[in-house]
């Protein structure tokens, strides 16, 4: 029912969803005119790009990062920065994307996007998001540390007596270790964001560790649409490389068809994580209703 009601919040927001996947594409496209001017120079009157339009080839990748690695290597550099861009993009939009998500909860129909008081609200809450994830990032390095000693220990200790099989299972069990309180430390992350934004709070640490209390207490229903969230993620970028391996890129239809399937991932990404902090919100908001009847009850048996 919560994840529905999230669903309905983000479907509402479809004008805020589409322009982010705006700015998201202008991003891109900061990449993609200097690389294909590049490659395009760095190719010359070669054909060894056209065995590609049949599929990936390994060879002919590493033949050209080999023979024009000077060309590529400032490539490589821009798509880091970009990285740490769409990083701080997501976290100066955050605000206002909970602002777009109250206002959609309102009466009906949906007050209208407003990018004035969008943006203000990104503004007014980037500093505390900021902080927020400099506590969940300090958390993730910490944890990632402990888990890289004990599964290097683990191996060095076990190389000699077990089989690559059994070393498989072994460094899967040391990712999985590491993989549950990464996602649990995340999904704690985002119901700290609802938390401030919901009572306007500044103290990060404090809201961190409330909302971690707060999905340990109700594991089920906050860890639990985590996943399916997460799961639901997994199965769209499946979806996407089934497309891909369906499609025969030989001819521009293909390209162009390649191309779409990759712009709708690019989009249903935004809405899935709209839609993840849109359920953080609805959780939130549930616990503060059971709370405000538990209260009525006790008055109205007092």
């Amino acid at each position: 029912m919560m994840l529905l009601t999230a669903f309905r919040l983000t479907r509402r927001s479809w004008p805020m969803i589409l322009r982010l996947y705006g700015v998201n594409f202008l991003l891109g496209l900061m990449v993609l005119f200097p690389a294909y001017a590049t490659l395009k120079s760095a190719a010359g009157h070669s054909l060894e790009f056209e065995k590609l339009r049949n599929g990936f080839d390994f060879t002919v990748f590493t033949d050209f990062m080999h023979t024009q690695s000077q060309a590529v290597g400032p490539l490589l550099s821009t798509g880091r920065w970009l990285g740490l861009i769409y990083l701080l993009a997501g976290l100066f939009f955050s605000g206002g994307i909970f602002l777009q998500l109250t206002n959609a909860g309102g009466p009906r129909p949906a007050l209208p996007f407003r990018l004035d008081s969008f943006l203000a609200a990104c503004v007014g809450y980037v500093g505390r998001f900021s902080r927020l994830f400099l506590i969940v990032l300090t958390f993730l390095l910490i944890w990632g540390l402990i888990c890289l000693v004990i599964g290097v220990a683990v191996g060095m200790g076990f190389a000699d007596t077990l089989d690559e099989r059994a070393l498989f299972f072994v460094f899967l069990g040391c990712f999985l270790l590491f993989a549950f309180p990464l996602t649990l430390v995340l999904c704690a992350g985002d119901y700290a964001k609802a938390l401030l934004f919901q009572t306007d709070g500044n103290r990060a640490l404090a809201a961190f560790g409330q909302s971690l209390r707060f999905v340990l207490n109700n594991f089920g229903t906050a860890y639990g649409l985590y996943l399916v969230l997460l799961l639901i993620g997994t199965l769209c970028f499946a979806l996407y490389f089934l497309a891909e391996s369906a499609v025969v890129t030989n001819g521009w239809i293909g390209i162009g068809l390649l191309f779409l399937f990759q712009q709708a991932l690019i989009l249903a990404r935004i809405f899935l994580r709209v839609w993840m902090l849109a359920s953080s919100a609805v959780v939130l908001s549930e616990r503060d209703k059971l709370r405000l009847r538990l209260i009525r009850d006790r008055h109205s048996l007092g």
